[in-house]
C-alpha cells in the first residue's frame, strides 16, 4: 500500500502544516486497521486537473480491488446500534429510526466526542463545510441561469430543516433529554468541547456530508466507507461490495417514492410531505460469531481500466449537473447524463375539435393503475432535451404539431384524417410550420439567457486560465476549495462558484443548440421535399398546358 505521507517543514503556513497532520494521521490509522490499496497513489496531485485524488501505481484491471476497507472503519447504522452510549435508544426503538436516521445521529454523535472518537482520523480529514449548492449564496445563485434550479436549493434547505425539527428536537431530545439535550464537557479538544453535537449546525454537516459521501445501493445500507470517499468523480463503470456476508437484513415498507430511493450510494432523503411508508432496518448480528469481519471493496468494472500513472476514479452515479452541484459543488462540462426541461409555449384558445383529435394518439403507459393518455406526455407543460441525442424527443415535436393543427389547420384536416401528431403530417408544408415554430421557440430560449454561449465561452476560459495561474498552492493547502464553491457568500471567494456557475449554465444551453440544430437539419430537408412538390406541380401544370393547346391545334 503506498498512501503518500506529507511531512510538515518550517517553511509551511499553519494551515497547511495542520492539513498535512490531518492526512498523515489518516493514513496511519487506515493501515494500523487493515486498509489496503496497494495499487494506488492516495492522496496525489499528479491528476489533470490538479486537484487531490488517486493515482494508479500500476495497471489495474476491470474487476480489480482499488481499495479494500475493512467493516470496523465504516460508519454505518450497525455501528450506532452497538454504540455503548446511543445504541440502546436504537435497539428499544428500532421500528421508528430509519437507516438514514441512524447513520445521522451517529455521524453527529461521533464527531461531538472530538479526539476520542475511533473515527476520529476519518472525520478530522472532513470538509467542516461541505461542497453542495446549499451553501451558495443569492448571488452564486444567480450565475446558475436557472431559476428552478434555484428554487430547488431552497426547497431542500427547508426539507433539511424540518427533518431536524422532527428527528432531533421532537423525537430524540424530547425523548432522552438526558442522553440528545446537553452540549458535552469531557471532549478531548477545545472545538467540541461545550458545543451541542445535536445542533442544527452539526445536523446541517451531517446531513449534506451523508448526501455526498454515503454508499449504499449495493449493500446493506448506508455507510460512510473511509479513503473510498475521497476519490473524484467520472461517468465510468464502478463497483462495490461488502463480503463475507455477516448481517442478517429485513426490509420492511418496499414501497417508496421515487424521491425515497437511493441512487448510487447517494441518500435522498424523504420529502416532507411524503406518504410513503417508512424504510425500517432491523439487524441482526450473524448467527456464526467466528465469522471474520466483512471488507468493502471498490474496484473498476465493465471496460473500465487504469493504467499506470492514470487518475483512479469512482462514479458518483449517472447524475446530471444539477444533481452534482446539489449534492457534490461541482459541474461537468458536456455532462453526457446532463438534461435541459425546455418549457412548452403553450397552446392558445385551443378549438372544440381539438380534444377529439388527441384521441387517436392513443395510451401511454399505465401509472399507479391508471391508464396514462398520450397525450399527457404530449402535453406536458416541458419537454426534456438530452445531452447527445441524435433525434429530437417525439414527444415533442408531437407538441409542435399539435400546436400547429390549432393556429393552421381545421377539423376537416385534422379530425375527418385522423391526423397523429406522433407521426409525420401528410402535408409537408404543414409538417414544415410545426419544426419552423419548434426551432423559433429553441431560439427564443436561448436569447433569454443573459449571456450567450459564446461569451459564457470566453469567460470560462478566462476563468480556468486564472485558476491554473493563481491557485497552484491553495490547491494544495485545501482542496476542497477548488473542488467545489464552499466559500461562496462564506470567505468572499467566488472564483470556483463561478467556474462551476459557467459549467452549468454553458452545458444547458449547448444542448439547447444541439437540438435546434436537429431542427435546422430537419427544415432543411422538409424545404427540399416542398421545392421538390413544387417542381413536379409546376412539370404538371406545364405538361397540361401543352396537353390542352395541342388539343386545341
Amino acid at each position: 500500500m503506498k498512501m503518500t505521507e506529507h511531512r510538515v517543514n518550517s517553511n509551511m503556513d499553519n494551515e497547511e502544516s495542520e492539513e498535512n497532520r490531518r492526512i498523515n494521521r489518516f493514513l496511519t490509522w487506515l493501515r494500523a486497521h487493515g486498509a489496503r490499496c496497494d495499487k494506488i497513489e492516495w492522496p496525489s496531485y499528479a491528476t489533470g486537473s490538479q486537484i487531490r485524488g488517486a493515482v494508479a501505481l500500476d495497471d489495474i484491471n476491470s474487476n480489480e480491488d482499488m481499495v479494500s476497507i475493512p467493516e470496523p472503519l465504516l460508519l454505518t447504522p450497525d455501528v450506532a446500534l452497538k454504540d455503548p452510549d446511543i445504541g440502546k435508544v436504537f435497539e428499544d426503538n428500532l421500528e421508528n429510526f430509519t437507516d438514514e436516521d441512524m447513520l445521522l445521529i451517529l455521524l453527529m454523535h461521533e464527531r461531538g466526542k472530538g479526539e476520542t472518537s475511533f473515527f476520529y482520523p476519518y472525520l478530522a480529514t472532513l470538509p467542516r463545510l461541505p461542497d453542495t449548492l446549499l451553501n451558495w449564496n443569492e448571488e452564486g445563485l444567480s450565475w446558475l441561469q436557472d431559476e428552478g434550479l434555484s428554487l430547488e436549493v431552497f426547497l431542500r434547505e427547508s426539507q433539511l430543516t424540518a427533518h431536524y425539527t422532527r428527528l432531533v428536537e421532537e423525537k430524540l431530545k424530547a425523548g432522552w433529554p438526558g442522553l440528545f439535550g446537553e452540549a458535552p464537557d469531557e471532549a478531548s479538544d477545545s472545538e467540541s468541547k461545550g458545543v451541542d453535537p445535536y445542533s442544527l449546525e452539526s445536523f446541517r454537516f451531517a446531513w449534506l456530508t451523508i448526501q455526498a459521501r454515503a454508499f449504499g445501493r449495493r449493500l446493506p445500507y448506508s455507510a460512510l466507507v473511509p479513503l473510498c470517499d475521497s476519490f473524484n468523480h467520472a461517468n465510468v463503470a464502478v463497483t462495490y461490495r461488502l463480503e463475507p456476508a455477516s448481517v442478517a437484513l429485513k426490509i420492511e415498507g418496499l414501497r417508496q417514492r421515487e424521491e425515497d430511493v437511493r441512487l448510487e450510494g447517494q441518500i435522498l432523503f424523504p420529502c416532507p410531505d411524503s406518504r410513503s411508508p417508512p424504510r425500517v432496518f432491523h439487524l441482526s448480528p450473524s448467527p456464526d460469531s467466528r465469522s471474520p469481519p466483512r471488507v468493502f471493496h471498490l474496484s473498476p468494472s465493465g471496460s473500465n481500466r487504469y493504467k499506470k500513472g492514470e487518475e483512479v476514479f469512482t462514479s458518483y452515479g449517472r447524475r446530471t449537473n444539477a444533481e452534482l452541484l446539489l449534492f457534490y459543488g461541482f459541474a461537468l462540462l458536456d455532462n453526457e447524463h446532463e438534461s435541459v426541461a425546455l418549457s412548452m409555449p403553450g397552446i392558445p384558445s385551443p378549438p372544440s375539435w381539438f380534444q377529439a383529435s388527441l384521441s387517436a394518439l392513443g395510451t401511454a403507459c399505465s401509472v399507479g393503475g391508471r391508464a396514462r393518455s398520450m397525450a399527457e406526455d404530449v402535453l406536458r407543460p416541458s419537454h426534456l432535451l438530452s445531452a447527445g441525442a441524435t433525434e429530437l424527443p417525439s414527444e415533442l415535436v408531437a407538441y409542435f404539431r399539435a400546436l400547429t393543427a390549432c393556429c393552421s389547420m381545421n377539423e376537416k384536416d385534422v379530425v375527418e384524417q385522423k391526423l397523429d401528431y406522433m407521426q409525420n403530417f401528410p402535408c409537408s408544408r404543414h409538417e414544415r410550420e410545426a419544426f419552423s415554430t419548434l426551432g423559433a421557440h429553441m431560439s427564443a430560449s436561448l436569447a433569454a439567457f443573459p449571456t450567450s454561449i459564446e461569451e459564457d465561452e470566453a469567460e470560462l476560459l478566462a476563468c480556468l486560465a486564472a485558476s491554473k495561474g493563481s491557485e497552484g498552492k491553495r490547491r494544495e493547502v485545501d482542496p476542497w476549495e477548488i473542488k467545489g464553491i464552499r466559500d461562496a457568500g462564506v470567505k468572499g471567494e467566488n472564483a470556483s462558484c463561478r467556474l462551476a456557475a459557467l459549467t452549468y449554465r454553458l452545458t444547458r444551453k449547448r444542448i439547447i443548440k444541439h437540438h435546434l440544430e436537429l431542427v435546422d437539419k430537419r427544415l432543411a430537408a422538409l424545404n427540399a421535399t416542398l421545392r421538390m412538390e413544387r417542381n413536379q406541380e409546376t412539370a404538371f401544370v406545364v405538361t397540361e398546358n401543352a396537353s390542352e393547346r395541342k388539343k386545341k391545334k
